[in-house]
């Protein structure tokens, strides 16, 4: 049975297409200058689909949720990032799979890349981990409660199975539909969902991995763009990638004298979650926006008497709906209304404990740690199982302030850790071996969880001692030791 949500679908999409008969269809190419790729230019048919609201929407979600309160000049967005897998696609296409402008293949791939982060709420991946709240939004099309039928998008994460819907809605298939008539072309929009999804291409299987797979546009762009924007500076040699890429056994594989690109992936990803993602402050702002749609959930509603029940109401909105400054808010309720204005003028929680190996013993970490990093089909027990905590201490310092305070302004915070890297490169004798049997991915990430991954506990700061001690108190209750 496929979640209830997925009817609202075809509502959104008509609105986010608009009306058909009035699109005026672009008749020459258009050039841009981007910072990261330098200047690209695009077919007529490609700036169609940019045009579409479905598509614009994106100048307005940020690429790094709300880093850029910490990293000022991190304001790029999801549109931006999309040009740049579009145009990263492009160069793997004709470097790595020979493939030329005329092919069906390639329409397909460069729609996806440009369409790939249609499905993303606002804030980007912020909006994925609130999605935790609510159980089962995504049963029957990620994953199974059961072994009775496979599902649908099994490789997906929320927002590309939400993009890969909205690709199959009857208001996107006529979009393609005069588009195809227009230029001559033949997409498929269900096609171009798969591969966005990571089900692939038919009779290709590895050509899709350019937009989804290990050594793909979107994980070089990113890298590139993050690095770039929030001035970290990463080493990533994407042109000794590119030549070092190829198509063998059906799978696209690095070969064994360029290893060392791919290894720079992983270094690349580490550092910017260290030093940008994991940011004590970047992950502040994160729970603040969390305790807003957390409570938006709660009663139900958001901004002007709109209803927040799924996730096709959170892709109504766009980052600055929750940061206008200042607020006009239509709603009755004070603790939503506290929490949006905090957000507004940023005033952050604060880190009131550090939850690492550095401050724990590590084995009764282990106990919270197992909350780190659930399966899709695990997170709501996760947020369940952290949020009773949370309440513990709630409790506790709201007994002791006897004020106001907000459940949504303290949180346990433990984000997911880097993926152990995947893919597979070329040996000396042609045989194809997973990239861990060169380098070792799986200890690196170990390393990482060890000795350089760090949790909170975020409070406001007005209450910061009696924050820090109810929550040492309930957690000593719940096995963590601290040094």
């Amino acid at each position: 049975m496929r979640p209830a949500w997925i009817d609202k679908l075809e509502e959104l999409a008509n609105d986010l297409i608009g009306d058909i008969s009035s699109i005026q269809w672009p008749t020459d190419r258009k050039i841009i200058h981007d910072t990261v790729w330098g200047t690209r230019s695009f077919e007529s048919w490609e700036v169609a689909i940019i045009d579409m609201p479905l598509v614009q929407r994106l100048r307005n979600i940020h690429q790094t949720s709300l880093a850029y309160l910490t990293f000022p000049t991190a304001l790029h967005t999801r549109f931006d990032h999309s040009l740049g897998v579009c145009s990263g696609t492009k160069k793997m296409a004709t470097e790595v799979l020979n493939l030329n402008k005329d092919e069906s293949l390639w329409h397909h791939l460069i729609a996806a890349a440009l369409l790939h982060d249609i499905g993303h709420g606002p804030f980007s991946h912020l909006s994925e981990e609130v999605y935790a709240f609510k159980p089962n939004f995504f049963n029957n099309l990620i994953y199974n409660n059961s072994d009775d039928e496979k599902s649908p998008f099994p490789k997906g994460s929320p927002h590309e199975v939400i993009g890969a819907l909205l690709l199959r809605t009857e208001a996107v298939k006529q979009f393609f539909s005069r588009l195809n008539s227009k230029y001559r072309m033949n997409l498929d929009p269900k096609i171009i969902g798969n591969i966005i999804v990571g089900n692939g291409y038919p009779n290709e299987p590895a050509a899709s991995s350019l937009v989804n797979g290990p050594f793909d546009a979107d994980k070089i762009d990113y890298l590139r763009r993050d690095a770039a924007f929030s001035g970290v500076p990463i080493a990533l040699d994407f042109e000794r990638l590119l030549h070092s890429l190829e198509l063998h056994n059906d799978e696209l594989a690095v070969r064994i004298r360029g290893v060392v690109s791919a290894e720079q992936i992983l270094f690349g990803k580490a550092t910017l979650y260290s030093t940008v993602y994991h940011h004590h402050k970047v992950r502040a702002a994160d729970c603040l926006f969390k305790g807003i749609v957390e409570r938006m959930f709660e009663i139900g509603q958001c901004f002007n008497g709109r209803t927040l029940e799924s996730p096709v109401d959170m892709l109504r909105f766009i980052d600055s709906d929750f940061t206008k400054w200042p607020l006009k808010l239509h709603q009755n309720d004070q603790t939503l209304d506290n929490l949006l204005k905090l957000l507004s003028r940023r005033e952050l929680p604060i880190r009131i404990l550090e939850l690492s190996t550095r401050v724990t013993e590590e084995k009764s970490l282990q106990e919270l740690f197992r909350f780190r990093n659930p399966k899709l089909s695990d997170e709501h027990n996760a947020y369940n199982g952290l949020h009773k905590i949370r309440k513990k201490i709630f409790s506790v310092v709201q007994s002791e302030v006897r004020e106001d305070i907000d459940i949504g302004e303290i949180w346990i915070d433990l984000p997911h850790t880097p993926k152990q890297g995947e893919g597979s490169f070329i040996t000396e004798g042609g045989e194809l071996e997973q990239i861990s049997k060169v380098f070792p991915t799986g200890q690196w990430v170990d390393y990482y969880k060890l000795h350089r991954y760090v949790g909170y506990v975020f409070g406001p700061r007005r209450h910061e001692d009696i924050v820090r001690k109810a929550a040492k108190e309930v957690l000593e209750q719940e096995g963590i030791i601290f040094k």
